[in-house]
């Protein structure tokens, strides 16, 4: 029998387990839903004001002396919140922006001297249900009501996928139930991170659906929704997802008779080619922005190396047991925040165990096989076992952040075996030693926990009462998880009370691990402190050099350039950035420790300089060069100086066949001088004939500027020079030089005229292209005939 074909219709059995499901998701966040409360990452830490006050927390708000009372942390229990409030939220807001102006934002000329936006992937512009929130206006009540959806959908579709591998509906709801309040989705919701693990399910859904009945048809849908989980752009999360499907399609075909092995097989790598074509629009231009900036490449050249320390297994049993996100202001055992694993509970891990030990029934076999096969492989890597860890050392895998994000598959398949432990009790399959071996697994993770944190001086602790308390608690849930499972078994008239308990107390533990305060709704985006009002106010068009207060990428939202960015600049940018601006910088540009020399800040258009009034330092060097107080307060000084204008018109120039020459000279560059690494078609005058070009059209993807040359001369743009960049002059393309090692210029000729400068992403028309053939090859797969018109709905 394959797989689902006993599964049957969608019934009332399963419209009650999901509506269950949803009921516990808004008991959980009931703060949330019915107290005006957020999970939005950026309402819990304002990225432009860290202050707690009605400003930059809107009315009735927390104060820092309310969290430290608790000793919470502001934004518990969130994993990477930088990563949505100065990466996510900025990028959704400014393509809501942008869409309300009629634009597309294909470039962010407002960050890091100008950038790819629609190429990063981290804005994610075309994942349909992210794309819905943009329409609607993204306000806070409707992210806060997607990223419970996303809670909700987590469990749903893994409740589908147990569903139609012949799982009684309350098991499924179980393994539902776990993963919905794993730490792999509460802790990535409220951030982009959480969109693909939302939909972690759906490409296992779709596969099981296909293998139980292979055909052109099917292959299609395969393929569509592929590409639709694909548009969720983050990678190292995809990976896991389709590798998943990988692994499970070849344990289905190893258990399947010979007959038709090569023509699924066949089928399946055609849908799954068929959905890269489809989502060619996105990847085409974000491989090729990728073999442009090469700092990036290096930077992750060694990511796969990082592995997870042996203690830290046991952050998988609750959020404030061994660290990981962090809950706690003062932890009484720490752990490691970036690196991490994703929690369960432990409840779900005593049923995991069982489910693992027990015979599987024929129907959910393969999912059972796959889930052990990629948790193994999954531990092995982010603990650095061999022969698993090896695959550091391949091209292209060594690439991925395998210890920060594949404890996500880790609790994914922990809930598919855990929901297959439920599954063997109300079977009957579990046998004593399952549970004997279950027991005393736990046992000793929770000595070996309990002796880690002695040793710390977690009794010692001002705050250890906490941890203790924490984990009484964990003991009392694996106590009554085994004691329940022991009752179901040895009482097999009891077995239905039994197994409603246990999903009762997943529920209990997942709330439990869930439920925190929260800050009340206040959209910080649309609520902009002073200083922020100020410089729009003066609409001068200057860079802004945050020090670091006003960080990176918020900028954009407000139509406000700076040369630090938290996404993927130019390699040149790069090199300036840590070469003037800050020598520790790697991947992102930020952080800026100390004034860079005049000119430079000159060549960058910098005008602005917004530092933090706890450097007082900074402070007075500023006050030393004479720039102009604008605002001083508790929060920031922001200054004025005078800049060069972004667009000049020169016609003395000096070239240098060696970049890193040009970018040594920079701090000594005289005025109106520009540094070059090829000649253009005139010779340098430096008599130099001043010219102001006047900018007559100005948006994301393009720029007019109108000039009176008296002679010949370079156009200079502050902005940085890749790749996708086109020029004209009056109509008629023109080169576009390197111009002060980063930035662009091209040739004038003497006279009136029109420089028009475009950008489209490289690759741009060859992705929509592969993106049409492979809808096109997903309609004729979908109008094929079918094979079978009693097919099940899931």
């Amino acid at each position: 029998m394959q797989a689902g074909e006993s599964a049957g219709r969608f019934d009332r059995q399963d419209r009650l387990a999901i509506a269950l499901l949803t009921l516990l998701v808004l008991l959980a966040f009931g703060n949330v839903v019915f107290g005006g409360r957020s999970l939005i990452p950026s309402e819990h830490v304002n990225p432009l004001d860290h202050r707690a006050n009605e400003r930059s927390r809107g009315p009735d708000f927390i104060t820092h002396e309310a969290w430290q009372r608790r000793n919470l942390v502001s934004h518990p229990n969130f994993r990477d919140i930088a990563a949505s409030t100065v990466q996510f939220e900025p990028s959704q807001e400014f393509f809501r922006r942008s869409l309300l102006r009629g634009e597309f934002p294909f470039w962010d000329p407002y960050i890091g001297g100008g950038n790819p936006s629609f190429a990063s992937l981290v804005p994610a512009y075309l994942f349909p249900p992210g794309l819905l929130v943009v329409l609607l206006g993204n306000g806070s009540l409707v992210r806060n009501a997607y990223i419970l959806l996303l809670m909700i959908c987590a469990g749903t579709l893994t409740y589908l996928l147990l569903r139609r591998h012949g799982l009684d509906w309350r098991a499924a709801l179980a393994g539902a139930i776990t993963f919905a309040f794993s730490g792999a989705v509460i802790q990535t919701a409220p951030s982009g991170l959480g969109q693909p693990v939302a939909f972690f399910a759906l490409p296992l859904l779709v596969t099981a659906r296909f293998l139980a009945m292979p055909s052109i048809r099917r292959a299609a849908q395969l393929a569509l929704v592929f590409a639709f989980v694909a548009l969720a752009t983050f990678p190292p999360i995809l990976m896991q997802s389709f590798g998943a499907c990988v692994v499970y399609l070849i344990v289905t075909l190893c258990l399947r008779p010979r007959g038709n092995r090569g023509i699924t097989a066949s089928l399946f790598a055609a849908g799954a080619v068929t959905s890269l074509a489809i989502v060619g629009v996105a990847y085409i231009p974000a491989t090729l922005l990728m073999s442009e900036v090469t700092h990036v490449k290096q930077h992750y050249e060694s990511a796969a190396d990082q592995i997870l320390r042996p203690h830290q297994i046991a952050q998988i049993l609750s959020p404030t047991i061994m660290g990981g996100a962090r809950v706690y202001a003062n932890a009484a055992v720490k752990g490691t925040t970036s690196l991490h694993l994703y929690y369960t509970g432990i409840a779900a891990l005593v049923l995991c165990g069982i489910g693992l030990l027990a015979k599987a029934a024929p129907p959910s076999r393969v999912l059972k096989i796959t889930s052990a096969i990629t948790a193994a492989l999954s531990l092995a890597k982010v603990f650095g076992v061999p022969p698993v860890e090896w695959i550091s050392h391949v091209p292209m895998l060594r690439n991925i952040h395998y210890a920060a994000y594949f404890g996500i598959l880790i609790a994914f398949a922990v809930s598919v075996l855990a929901a297959l432990g439920v599954e063997s009790l109300i079977r009957g399959n579990a046998r004593r030693w399952h549970l004997f071996v279950t027991g005393t697994a736990v046992l000793l993770l929770m000595s070996i926990v309990l002796n880690l944190a002695w040793r710390s001086g977690v009794q010692f602790h001002p705050h250890g009462w906490r941890w203790i308390a924490d984990f009484r608690l964990l003991i009392v849930f694996s106590a009554l998880a085994i004691l329940i499972a022991s009752l179901g078994h040895e009482f097999p008239r009891r077995n239905s009370a039994a197994v409603f308990l246990l999903v009762i107390l997943l529920a209990v533990e997942g709330i439990t691990n869930s439920v925190y305060p929260r800050p009340r709704r206040w959209n910080v985006w649309r609520n902009p402190p002073h200083y922020v009002v100020q410089i729009s106010e003066m609409n001068t068009g200057g860079r802004v050099l945050p020090m670091p207060i006003y960080p990176a990428n918020t900028q954009s939202v407000y139509q406000q350039p700076t040369i630090d960015t938290i996404v993927f600049s130019s390699t040149r940018m790069s090199d300036l950035y840590r070469r003037y601006f800050n020598p520790d910088s790697r991947l992102f540009l930020l952080g800026t420790s100390e004034l860079p020399p005049e000119r430079v800040l000159d060549v960058a258009n910098v005008e602005y300089v917004a530092i933090i009034s706890s450097k007082s330092a900074e402070i007075a060097a500023s006050l030393n060069r004479g720039y102009e107080i604008l605002e001083a307060s508790d929060l920031l000084h922001l200054m004025r100086r005078q800049t060069s204008p972004r667009y000049t018109f020169t016609t003395n120039f000096r070239v240098s066949g060696s970049p890193t020459a040009i970018l040594e000279a920079l701090p000594n560059l005289e005025t109106g001088v520009v540094l070059l690494e090829e000649h253009p078609r005139f010779p340098s005058d430096p008599s130099f004939s001043a010219a102001s070009p006047r900018v007559v059209g100005f948006s994301l993807n393009e720029v007019e500027i109108e000039i009176n040359a008296p002679r010949a001369g370079l156009l200079v743009c502050s902005e940085s020079n890749m790749a996708g960049w086109t020029a004209t002059v009056d109509g008629a393309p023109t080169r576009i030089l390197a111009a002060n090692y980063a930035f662009r210029a091209v040739e004038v000729p003497p006279g009136v005229h029109t420089i028009r400068f475009r950008y489209r992403p490289p690759g741009l028309i060859t992705g929509l292209v592969s993106t049409l053939a492979g809808l096109t090859a997903c309609l004729f797969g979908l109008w094929w005939p079918r094979r079978d018109r009693h097919e099940p709905v899931f």
